[in-house]
């Protein structure tokens, strides 16, 4: 039950993300409560520039790996103020990277109101 999965996050690491995020799309068909797929189809989504797509696939999903999906999503969109509340669900240390990382062009975020 795992092959799908795991053929489709090789596939992701083989900066194959087109094809990861069609095979996670089968996943979910299959699960539709796979978190991890989920998440896992947003990553894919984000890295072939759908940031509309990446949110869509974490959208009422819960847990660290979908709320970072979901901050990406939206400061790719550039609605940086809802990306900033899913920013305040994550540890500390991993939002910082994405505020520091920006969207695509490395642009970014503000980084007001972090703790020292």
């Amino acid at each position: 039950a795992k092959a799908p999965f795991e053929r489709a996050a090789a596939l992701m690491d083989c900066g194959r993300f087109a094809d990861a995020a069609a095979a996670f799309a089968g996943v979910l068909r299959a699960a539709p409560s796979d978190d991890e797929a989920a998440a896992n189809l947003g990553r894919c989504r984000l890295a072939i520039g759908d940031a509309a797509g990446a949110r869509d696939a974490v959208a009422g999903r819960e847990g660290a790996q979908a709320a970072a999906v979901m901050a990406e999503a939206l400061r790719d969109l550039g609605r940086l103020d809802e990306a900033q509340g899913w920013l305040a669900r994550l540890p500390a240390a991993r939002a910082l990277k994405l505020r520091t990382h920006g969207a695509v062009g490395r642009l970014p975020m503000r980084v007001s109101g972090l703790a020292p």
